[in-house]
C-alpha cells in the first residue's frame, strides 16, 4: 500500500500524467491533422487530374485548330496552283501530237450530252478523237450526236446493258497513245488534255496523271474542288478519292481494262489495278467540273454496295 502511494506521488511530481495525457491529446491531434492532410492531398490530386484533363481538352482543341489551319493553307496553295498551272496551258506552251481518245458513254442524256461533247471538241489539244458510245437511248440522243458529228468524233451503238460495258467497248475502238474518260453530264476543261500530254510527254516513267475536278456536293451546297497530292495508293484502297474523269493515262498500261462483272466502280478497280502497274501521278491542273445533279446516275444503283466491298477486298488482297 505504501509503495503504491508513493509511486503515485512521484508520478504526479514528475508530472508523468499530465505527459500522458498530453501525448494522448497530441497524438489525437496528429490523427485529425493526417486525416486533414490526406483529404486535401486527395482534393489536389483531383483538382490536378481535373486540370489535366481540362489542359488535355485545350490541347486537343488546339491542335485541331492548326490542323484544320494547316489544311486551310494547304488547300489555298492547292487552290492557287491549280489556278496559274490552269491558265498557262490555257495560254497555250508549245502544243503536243500526241494523239488522245476520249471515251465518253452515254444513254437517254440528250440535254446534256450537247456540252459534253463540245467541252471535248473544243480543247486546246486538237489532236483527239471523241468515242461516244450510245448504249441504246430512246430519247433524242441519236438525233444529237447526228447533229454534232465531225471526223474526229466516232459513235458506237451499245447493247443497253449500262456503262460498265458500254465504257469497255470504246477502249477498245481507241487509236490514241493517249487514253482519256468522260461523263456525258459532266465538262472537261478547255486545257485538260493539253497539260495532261504535256505532262505525259516530259516525264516518260510516269504512268497517268490526274488533276483537280471541281464537284457539285451532293444535295447541293458550296462548290468543292476535289485534288489531293501526292498519289496516295493507301487512300484510294479506302475508297476512289480520284474521279475517272481527272485520270489520263497511257494506251497498253497493264490494268487498263474495265471488269464488267462489277455493277459499279468499274473506275475505281481500274484505277487501283493501273496503280498496280505503274507511277500515278498528281498534277496541279483543272480537269474539269463534276455535276450530281443529272438523272439516273451510277452512283444511286442499289448494287453499289456490293461492288464496293468487291474492290475494297481485292486491294486488301494486293496491297
Amino acid at each position: 500500500m505504501v509503495a503504491r502511494r508513493l509511486k503515485h506521488t512521484v508520478r504526479r511530481r514528475l508530472g508523468i500524467d499530465g505527459l500522458r495525457a498530453a501525448h494522448q491529446q497530441l497524438d489525437a491531434s496528429y490523427a485529425a491533422l493526417n486525416h486533414d492532410v490526406l483529404a486535401v492531398r486527395s482534393e489536389l490530386a483531383a483538382a490536378v487530374a481535373t486540370s489535366s484533363n481540362e489542359l488535355s481538352v485545350v490541347q486537343s482543341r488546339l491542335s485541331d485548330a492548326e490542323r484544320r489551319a494547316d489544311d486551310l493553307l494547304t488547300a489555298l496553295a492547292q487552290s492557287n496552283s491549280v489556278l496559274w498551272a490552269s491558265l498557262w496551258h490555257g495560254l497555250g506552251p508549245a502544243p503536243s501530237a500526241t494523239r488522245v481518245s476520249v471515251v465518253m458513254p452515254t444513254r437517254n442524256r440528250a440535254s446534256l450530252l450537247p456540252r459534253a461533247i463540245e467541252a471535248v471538241l473544243r480543247q486546246s489539244h486538237t489532236e483527239l478523237e471523241l468515242i461516244v458510245v450510245d448504249d441504246g437511248s430512246s430519247d433524242e440522243t441519236a438525233a444529237v450526236l447526228q447533229r454534232l458529228a465531225e471526223p474526229r468524233m466516232v459513235v458506237l451503238q451499245g447493247g443497253g446493258q449500262g456503262a460498265d460495258v458500254a465504257s469497255p467497248l470504246g477502249l477498245e475502238h481507241a487509236t490514241g497513245s493517249l487514253l482519256a474518260f468522260a461523263d456525258d453530264d459532266n465538262v472537261m476543261a478547255p486545257w485538260w488534255l493539253a497539260a495532261a500530254c504535256h505532262s505525259l510527254d516530259v516525264d516518260g516513267t510516269t504512268t497517268a496523271v490526274y488533276g483537280a475536278q471541281l464537284r457539285e456536293p451532293e444535295g447541293g451546297g458550296d462548290i468543292e474542288m476535289l485534288y489531293r497530292t501526292p498519289f496516295d495508293r493507301a487512300l484510294l484502297a479506302k475508297g476512289p478519292y480520284i474521279d475517272l474523269g481527272a485520270v489520263v493515262v497511257r494506251a497498253g498500261t497493264p490494268g487498263l481494262w474495265f471488269d464488267t462483272d462489277l455493277a459499279a466502280v468499274i473506275d475505281w478497280d481500274m484505277l487501283l489495278r493501273i496503280s498496280r502497274a505503274g507511277t500515278i501521278t498528281a498534277i496541279p491542273v483543272l480537269s474539269g467540273a463534276y455535276t450530281t445533279s443529272a438523272p439516273d446516275r451510277i452512283t444511286n444503283r442499289p448494287d453499289k454496295a456490293a461492288a464496293i466491298e468487291t474492290v475494297r477486298r481485292r486491294a486488301a488482297e494486293t496491297a
